[in-house]
């Protein structure tokens, strides 16, 4: 549950695709626009000049537009992330689609990760 800051007094509601890493377990993770780089592009060389976080929350809802009926929801495709697990290998990871208005279907979006470098 987060809470909406649009109204006085902040009303909580449920954000049903929010996504949170591990922080607590040591994984790490960044957003990475494909202005600066394109999903396909990233490799092992990008990986020295990406800025990792730890916030649980680095991705959250940054992935995703969401608007109510009739507006259009739908995957960013300006983004994707990377993420180190505790191990220290290192995925790609982009969101493909989760709703109607983006090919997916509510509930069961779609990714693509890969592995970029082997611990």
């Amino acid at each position: 549950t987060l809470t909406t800051y649009k109204f006085s007094p902040t009303i909580p509601y449920t954000f049903s695709d929010f996504v949170y890493i591990n922080s607590l377990a040591g994984v790490q993770a960044a957003e990475v626009m494909t202005s600066t780089v394109a999903y396909a592009d990233y490799g092992e060389t990008n990986i020295a000049t990406t800025t990792f976080s730890n916030s649980k929350t680095v991705i959250a809802g940054n992935w995703r537009t969401a608007a109510p009926p009739p507006g259009v929801s739908g995957v960013k495709t300006d983004r994707f992330y990377v993420i180190k697990d505790v191990a220290g290998n290192v995925y790609k990871l982009k969101f493909i689609s989760y709703t109607s208005s983006d090919g997916g279907e509510r509930g069961k979006p779609v990714i693509d990760y890969k592995l970029v470098r082997k611990a």
